[in-house]
């Protein structure tokens, strides 16, 4: 479940804002809902900024955005978006360099999320609502062409691995992923199931979906990650990350 994160202690941000959305293919809905505690209004000249993380892919910037109009023009707080990494939102959390983190993905980001809640300078604001499942996918024509690769012991053939190498790679197998600093399980399932394959970073989720762009052009092979909440082209699931977390777990 996807959460969002806000400081604690900060005496005149004593107010939560929950939020929901929904992706679904081409048409995006979001909703939300700013609960706040009974008090004085405040003169408009006394509100603080309210500094809001704006990670770098198109979901967390979509919920930033609507979080930015509700504060503004519904409450009437000045807003300051500030672009950063998932790796650096909870440390500015904690030294109130920013205010919330309105999307994080709790699977990657538990032990952070630990820490800093149990060190009280942050504290979980509420979840969004929509359960976000990561996985590794292929496009449709490639199990067309391949069905063994219906699950995911069809890449431990170092044959049928590597109809995704790249010079790059080698006779491995490419994972592809996006952003490095987002939360992957990936490199160690990789390891853990002792896989043919090698994970690659595209290095945003814009050259990510460049590369997908390109092979599903070309109809070339191509084996990436994604959340499967993000509205891209149309994909075919082959390996989800609860598999493959259970099955390295069964072999460690």
């Amino acid at each position: 479940m996807n959460e969002a994160c806000n400081l604690k202690g900060d005496e005149q941000m004593n107010k939560k804002s929950f939020f929901k959305w929904l992706l679904a293919g081409l048409v995006v809905a979001l909703m939300a809902t700013a609960c706040t505690t009974p008090q004085e209004a405040q003169p408009e000249e006394s509100k603080p900024t309210i500094r809001l993380a704006e990670n770098s892919w198109l979901n967390a910037k979509l919920n930033t955005a609507v979080a930015k109009i509700l504060l503004e023009d519904e409450m009437g707080y000045p807003v300051e978006v500030v672009p950063i990494d998932g790796d650096g939102q909870f440390p500015a959390l904690d030294k109130g360099e920013l205010h919330a983190t309105l999307e994080v993905w709790v699977s990657g980001r538990s032990a952070e999320i630990q820490e800093y809640t149990e060190k009280g300078t942050v504290e979980i604001g509420g979840e969004l609502g929509v359960v976000g499942r990561q996985g590794w996918f292929i496009p449709a024509y490639m199990l067309d062409e391949h069905p063994e690769l219906a699950t995911w012991e069809g890449l431990k053939d170092p044959e049928i691995a590597a109809l995704f190498s790249t010079p790059e790679t080698g006779d491995k197998g490419q994972l592809f992923l996006g952003d490095p600093t987002w939360p992957y399980i990936g490199p160690d399932v990789i390891k853990g199931l002792e896989l043919p394959l090698q994970a690659v970073y595209a290095g945003s989720e814009e050259a990510l979906l460049a590369a997908l762009g390109e092979a599903y052009s070309k109809k070339e092979p191509i084996l990436f990650y994604f959340c499967q909440i993000s509205a891209i082209m149309p994909l075919k699931r082959t390996i989800s990350s609860k598999t493959l977390t259970t099955q390295m777990r069964t072999r460690s």
